[in-house]
C-alpha cells in the first residue's frame, strides 16, 4: 500500500523594511519588505493506513515545526512530502502597482531535525499557487492548482556527508511570482515538491525551519524589492508637503517625517509654516521603522 505525506503551511505575516536611493533611476527608490509568519502554520499529513494517516483523507496530527520536500520511504513504503506557504502580499493591490525588482525566499536550516539528504540528485521545484485554500480542509485529496507553466527548479542540493553543503538557502522566485515587474494577479502562494516527483526515486530531502521551533530568526522569510516614487517637497501657500507617498504609507506602516526648516524643527506629512521670510530651506528626513527596530532612513533638500 502507498503511503504518501503533505506538508501544509499557511502564514499570516508582518513585515521588515530598508530603503536606499536607485542610483541608475534618479526618479525611484527602492524599499524592501521581508515578509515573516507570526501565526496559522500548519503540517499534515495524508496515507492509506495507520501511523501515517486515516482512509478517509482528513487531517490529523498536524505538526507546525518543518518545512519538507521529500521523496521517502516508510516503513519501506515510498511516500512523498510537499509544502505550501502563503505570505499575505494583498496590501500590493491597494497601491498603484508599483514595480518589483526582486523577489527572494529565505528558509533556514531546522535546529533539531535532520536536514537534506540525498543519495543521487535532489533538486526540488517552486510554483505559484493560483487558487484559495485554507490550511485547516487541505488534505492530499484536496489541494489548490498550482501555475506549472511557470516554475523554479533548484540546483542539486547536497545532502550526503561527503559532499559540500550548506543549510540556509535563499531562492529567487521572480519568474513565477512577477510578470512584467509586477506581483500576478492570481499569486495565492508558493508550493514546492521534489523534482521529478518520481516515486521509485526515493532518497531526496529537503527541511528547513517552520514557525513553531520558538526562534523567529529561522522564520521562513520573503523579502521584496519595490521600485517606489521617489518623494518630493512642496511648498504652496507656507505650507510644506510631501508627495509621491502614497504607495508607501500603504505598504510601510511606520514612517516619520522629521523637518527641519529654516532652523526649527517640526514633523509630520503636511507642516505650516507661519514666517515672513523671503526665503526658506528645508531639510526633510524620512524614518521607516520595521517591526523589529531596524530603521532606514531617506533624506530631501530644498530651497523655496
Amino acid at each position: 500500500m502507498r503511503i504518501r505525506l503533505l506538508y501544509i503551511l499557511g502564514f499570516v505575516i508582518t513585515i521588515l523594511t530598508a530603503c536606499h536611493n536607485d542610483e541608475p533611476d534618479r526618479n525611484v527608490i527602492s524599499c524592501a519588505q521581508v515578509y515573516y509568519p507570526t501565526k496559522n502554520i500548519i503540517t499534515i499529513h495524508y496515507a492509506g493506513s495507520n501511523p501515517w494517516g486515516r482512509d478517509d483523507h482528513t487531517n490529523y496530527a498536524g505538526q507546525t515545526t518543518a518545512l519538507q520536500s521529500l521523496i521517502w520511504t516508510v516503513y519501506g513504503t515510498p511516500c512523498i512530502g510537499r509544502f505550501y506557504i502563503y505570505f499575505d502580499l494583498s496590501e500590493y493591490s491597494n497601491t498603484k502597482k508599483p514595480l518589483i525588482e526582486n523577489i527572494d525566499l529565505y528558509l533556514y536550516a531546522h535546529p533539531t531535525f535532520e536536514n537534506h539528504s540525498s543519495n543521487k540528485t535532489n533538486r526540488h521545484v517552486f510554483n505559484r499557487v493560483i487558487s484559495g485554500w485554507e490550511e485547516t480542509s487541505l488534505t492530499w485529496d484536496c489541494q489548490p492548482v498550482i501555475a506549472e507553466t511557470t516554475s523554479f527548479i533548484t540546483d542539486h542540493i547536497p545532502g550526503t556527508i561527503d559532499e559540500p553543503r550548506k543549510d540556509n538557502y535563499v531562492f529567487n522566485l521572480n519568474n513565477i511570482l512577477l510578470e512584467k515587474g509586477k506581483l500576478r494577479d492570481d499569486y495565492k502562494g508558493i508550493s514546492c515538491r521534489p523534482y521529478p516527483e518520481d516515486l521509485s526515486d526515493y532518497y531526496r530531502r529537503i527541511t528547513f525551519a517552520g514557525r513553531t521551533i520558538g526562534n523567529e530568526a529561522l522564520f521562513p522569510k520573503l523579502k521584496v524589492v519595490y521600485k517606489l516614487p521617489k518623494p518630493a517637497i512642496s511648498f504652496n501657500n507656507k505650507a510644506f508637503s510631501v508627495n509621491n507617498i502614497d504607495d508607501l504609507k500603504v505598504l510601510f506602516n511606520n514612517v516619520q517625517y522629521l523637518w527641519t526648516i529654516n532652523g526649527e524643527k517640526h514633523e509630520g506629512e503636511r507642516i505650516t509654516f507661519e514666517s515672513d521670510a523671503k526665503q526658506y530651506k528645508a531639510n526633510l528626513r524620512i524614518i521607516i521603522t520595521n517591526h523589529i527596530g531596524e530603521i532606514s532612513e531617506y533624506a530631501i533638500n530644498g530651497s523655496f
